[in-house]
């Protein structure tokens, strides 16, 4: 039983050093401590056979190149400039991006998209669409999947995707949090999957599990957005010390450090199997497909 994790950013800084890493409910729930290197081994150990690491900024797209040549084979790149960053990327320097997208261990573009969470997007919003525009481009000149991200830009996201449908070749909408109806828009009318993960445990997020209940397998993908999206499973967890064997409570400042991690892929697939009332192997094994047809065929 294998799983794939489409989108953890393992080359990010944060996962240099020691850090808090939430351990599945499942096995001995529990903060541990690891680093980089030790949290490969355990992805590994746990049957996840790669990893895809999306680019942010313009700046983590030569890094993300520098992991996937360190880690042939287990951790596959995305390139792209996130919606966040567009306003603060100066337009000439997406070359990069068209470069590196020639790179062999590069199978998407991304993340590419729209994102009207944050205070002032409005101001951004031109520069977004710009961006997202050239993505979707690139991904069609290079016939490359596009990894979205599109938060609370639901109708302006889709209406851009729906309007050059003839130019996607696949992709996933990463950390889908929406609900029925979006996700059928995407499945239906695009032909893309979704990307689940650890928001599916939210308690208020009982739309996306209804939407997960109702989308065929074969359009999703498991996902944790490492070292984003906190577990809410692991907020009265004991915390290993880092200098010993000692289990403490997990202080309020330590669990904002917590890190999300592959290691909770698993957890996300059982989650799923629940909803889908059929066994994780399937769930495994699907999704695993599902990620082989969009991601590594596009390389093929």
């Amino acid at each position: 039983m294998n799983f794939v994790d489409t989108h953890i950013h393992l080359s990010h800084f944060l996962y240099e050093y020691n850090f808090p890493c939430c351990e599945p409910p499942e096995s001995n729930p529990r903060v541990t401590y690891q680093t980089r290197e030790s949290l490969i081994e355990k992805m590994k150990n746990l049957n996840i056979k790669y990893c895809i690491d999306p680019a942010i900024g313009i700046d983590t797209n030569s890094r993300i190149i520098e992991f996937c040549e360190k880690y042939p084979d287990f951790i596959f790149g995305a390139v792209g400039v996130h919606p966040k960053r567009a306003a603060d990327t100066d337009p000439d320097k997406f070359t990069l991006v068209e470069e590196l997208s020639l790179n062999p261990c590069v199978v998407a573009i991304g993340e590419a998209g729209l994102d009207y969470s944050y205070e002032g997007f409005e101001n951004d919003i031109s520069i977004q669409k710009e961006f997202f525009v050239r993505q979707i481009e690139l991904a069609h000149i290079r016939k490359l999947p596009l990894v979205l991200h599109i938060r609370d830009a639901f109708s302006d996201g889709n209406d851009i995707l729906y309007s050059y449908r003839d130019k996607l070749h696949g992709g996933v909408a990463h950390c889908f949090n929406g609900n029925s109806e979006e996700a059928r828009f995407l499945v239906e009318k695009l032909d893309l999957s979704i990307g689940i993960g650890a928001s599916i445990f939210l308690d208020e997020r009982e739309e996306l599990r209804t939407a997960v209940k109702n989308t065929p397998l074969d359009h999703i993908l498991l996902e944790t957005d490492g070292p984003y999206v906190r577990m809410p499973f692991c907020e009265n967890l004991l915390s290993e010390s880092p200098d010993s064997d000692e289990c403490v409570p997990l202080s309020k400042k330590k669990w904002k450090k917590a890190r999300n991690s592959s290691v909770i892929i698993p957890t996300i697939a059982q989650e799923i199997a629940f909803l889908h009332n059929i066994s994780v192997e399937e769930v495994a094994q699907v999704t695993s497909e599902n990620a082989d047809k969009i991601f590594r065929q596009s390389r093929a």
